[in-house]
């Protein structure tokens, strides 16, 4: 875990400017490992915003409500402008 705490360092310097993504096995703790990385980087000192959303709740939708409901999240993470951001979408490969 001391690891992961480097990691989070690294992104509150702003040295890591990407995108993230997390596999493995069903039940790995992938979803786990998320919520607690979002746990951590909202209280202090980093106190970042994030999103948790869950893709299956988009399964139902067109491809164009999708992007809307994408796009306000993204706007919502521009208006916190100097608070470091996390967008974890959840299920994203039933889209």
């Amino acid at each position: 875990m001391s690891h992961l705490k480097l990691n989070l360092f690294e992104c509150k310097n702003n040295t890591f400017k990407r995108n993230l993504i997390l596999q493995g096995l069903k039940g790995s703790g992938k979803s786990v490992l998320c919520k607690h990385i979002c746990n951590l980087i909202s209280s202090r000192p980093y106190n970042a915003f994030y999103q948790y959303i869950n893709c299956q709740n988009f399964m139902s939708k067109t491809s164009d409500t999708i992007h809307e409901q994408l796009k306000l999240v993204y706007q919502e993470c521009l208006w916190y402008e100097n608070t470091p951001c996390l967008v974890v979408l959840e299920n994203i490969d039933l889209l």
